[in-house]
């Protein structure tokens, strides 16, 4: 997961979503504040080698301290093995957003991959990719509005704006 300030952010530029881990990082482009968080210390050792601005955080966007809010844009590659639903995400994501923020929800392999996995370690893979209605029930609840959503077999993404 990654936190940004997206000042600069330009929505037609979805390069964020190429490997390697730290391609949002090259394409977020100036900002005053660049938060990159994930759960491997190796990923988070390798986008800091590359790019020393970059504040680290590892674990989930819960636990980023309060001094980095509010958030302007939040990119999140929601896997289904992260261990939290769509509801507690959004619910953990909501406090922290500026009003008008961009979260942005992917899984660039898609629904089918994640089946796949559900098949070949079902222990591991904690829930599948939100489907629209469930993905709207939760927005609602958390004061997001869905500006866009795509769910093809190998391609996931989902853009809302917070409405606070």
């Amino acid at each position: 997961m990654a936190i940004v300030e997206g000042h600069d952010l330009v929505e037609s530029d979805w390069s964020f979503l190429d490997p390697p881990d730290d391609a949002l990082v090259e394409s977020a482009g100036p900002c005053e504040l660049l938060v990159a968080v994930h759960e491997s210390l190796f990923a988070l050792a390798m986008i800091k080698e590359a790019h020393d601005r970059v504040r680290c955080w590892q674990g989930g966007a819960a636990a980023v301290p309060e001094k980095f809010a509010p958030f302007d844009a939040v990119f999140v590659c929601y896997f289904p093995g992260m261990g939290l639903s769509i509801a507690e995400l959004l619910e953990s994501l909501a406090p922290r957003c500026s009003p008008g923020a961009r979260v942005v929800i992917c899984f660039d392999q898609g629904r089918q991959v994640v089946e796949q996995h559900w098949q070949q370690y079902p222990d591991m893979v904690t829930a599948d990719l939100p489907d629209k209605a469930l993905l709207e029930k939760a927005a609602t609840e958390n004061s997001y509005q869905i500006t866009e959503f795509v769910d093809e077999p190998n391609f996931y993404l989902a853009v809302l704006r917070c409405q606070k």
